[in-house]
């Protein structure tokens, strides 16, 4: 069976504006990050009002990270390399950071090996120096780290293991090279959930572009394998893209060099108080004027912005956009659903337990016979409390050969009230699946109710 475990990272609130705050004056950095607990890494080259240049933390609380003490919701130093450029998150929290001399060094909390290399705790430790790794670094969701040099073309890739990537040969531990499009002056780049690395072109060709792992359609354009294309859906707003993320639903985001961010989004939604279309390109203006280079999605539908003369992170919580601090950098504690011993998705709040836990025992959905094996669903939610809120999308899951699609979501909070969950697949005889059900939540964030087994959808 199908095995996953999918996340909801923000809460279903009632209408608010959305927020910003100025984070760190770091100024139009690139090199942006986070990890699994909302710590915000910043690349600082330029920092004139604090003078605070080098990998900088802004924490989500009080202690100490890497051995150094920290303070929430500041600028904290942890190394005063003022050559920085770029910043990584592993899964494991680990921080990489890059340098224009092409020096790529880590921090881990504990004692450990990465790439080759023994990293004490709490220590600055040299992994590797690669030209093609002197600016903005991103992990892939195999533990590959991948940079660039800020401008230049190819791209650079710190392998984690022999193998092949992108159809190409490499080895573990030697940074290999991958060229993009011809006169592209690569920026940024990101991975998308499917492994497809998307890069950002500030000068050369402009514009955003693909170099996808397999040959196919993305976003309506025909694409091919391991051949860097430009994706003309982003052609109507840019021009110079300087920062990219995404996150693990296929939403893109690209910040308009000097301007402000924009998101693609392929099932639609709401972000940053824009509705966006299934299929549309639209401005967050919240972050116009605010924005220059870097863009990073962060844990709990966060945005963070590196501008002109400061770093802003932006907050919505009406929104419920599936985030994650990158498409590979979060890891989850979760067990999956298959030790109900039941096929189907289950529900799970942070800190109040799940569905199976506390409410008999029961999937929100469950069986498989009806479903068609092989086919993608899609999770949306829908105040019935409060109507006017628009549905949001909550997650999309695959469905295995067996018709399996056991998944365990979990959510930050929910308001009291009550809510129904819709379920949109295909059915196994090829015609739409649309399943509604409904789940009741207390004033604690608490699941009270949902329907009985008997009365729930079923997939027969």
């Amino acid at each position: 069976m199908l095995l996953s475990t999918i996340f909801l990272l923000a809460p279903l609130a009632a209408s608010a504006a959305v927020t910003q705050t100025t984070i760190s004056t770091s100024e139009y950095p690139i090199g942006i990050d986070s990890d699994s607990s909302g710590n915000v890494y910043i690349a600082s080259q330029v920092n004139t009002a604090s003078g605070n240049l080098g990998l900088l933390v802004i924490p989500v609380s009080s202690g100490t990270l890497f051995g150094v003490a920290v303070t929430a919701n500041q600028e904290n130093v942890l190394d005063n390399e003022f050559t920085v450029r770029g910043v990584a998150v592993d899964e494991n929290g680990n921080v990489f950071y890059s340098t224009s001399t092409g020096a790529v060094y880590a921090f881990a909390s504990t004692a450990t090996t990465l790439f080759g290399i023994n990293v004490p705790a709490n220590t600055r430790t040299l992994i590797t120096t690669s030209g093609y790794l002197a600016g903005p670094l991103e992990f892939d969701s195999s533990g590959n780290l991948w940079g660039i040099n800020s401008g230049t073309n190819p791209v650079g890739v710190l392998p984690v293991s022999t193998g092949t990537l992108f159809g190409s040969s490499v080895t573990q531990n030697t940074v290999s090279t991958f060229p993009m499009a011809a006169s592209s002056w690569v920026w940024d780049i990101a991975f998308d959930a499917s492994g497809n690395l998307l890069y950002s072109d500030g000068w050369g060709n402009q514009g955003v572009w693909i170099y996808p792992k397999t040959s196919g359609t993305y976003f309506g354009q025909s694409v091919t394998a391991s051949t860097a294309t430009r994706l003309t859906v982003f052609d109507s707003a840019f021009g110079r893209a300087a920062g990219i993320d995404t996150d693990t639903t296929g939403n893109v985001f690209v910040a308009n060099y000097g301007n402000s961010i924009y998101v693609y989004s392929p099932a639609g939604g709401t972000f940053l108080g824009e509705t966006v279309a299934p299929g549309s390109l639209v401005q967050l203006t919240a972050t116009s004027g605010l924005t220059d280079q870097g863009v990073a999605v962060v844990t709990g539908n966060i945005l963070i912005s590196g501008g002109l003369a400061s770093t802003f992170k932006f907050n919505d919580p009406d929104d419920s956009w599936l985030a994650s601090s990158s498409s590979s950098s979060s890891s989850s504690p979760l067990q999956d659903s298959s030790s109900t011993g039941l096929h189907g998705i289950f529900l799970h709040i942070s800190g109040h337990g799940s569905v199976y836990g506390q409410v008999a025992g029961t999937p929100i959905y469950y069986g498989s016979y009806g479903i068609k094996p092989n086919t993608t669903y899609v999770l949306s939610v829908q105040s019935v409390t409060n109507p006017a809120l628009t549905r949001t999308l909550l997650a999309t899951g695959t469905v295995n050969g067996g018709g399996h699609l056991d998944a365990r979501l979990e959510m930050e909070s929910l308001k009291a009230g009550t809510y129904k969950i819709v379920m949109t697949g295909t059915h196994r005889l090829g015609y739409p699946l649309v399943l509604t059900n409904y789940i009741s939540v207390d004033a604690a964030g608490n699941f009270v109710s949902i329907s009985p087994e008997h009365l729930q959808p079923t997939l027969s």
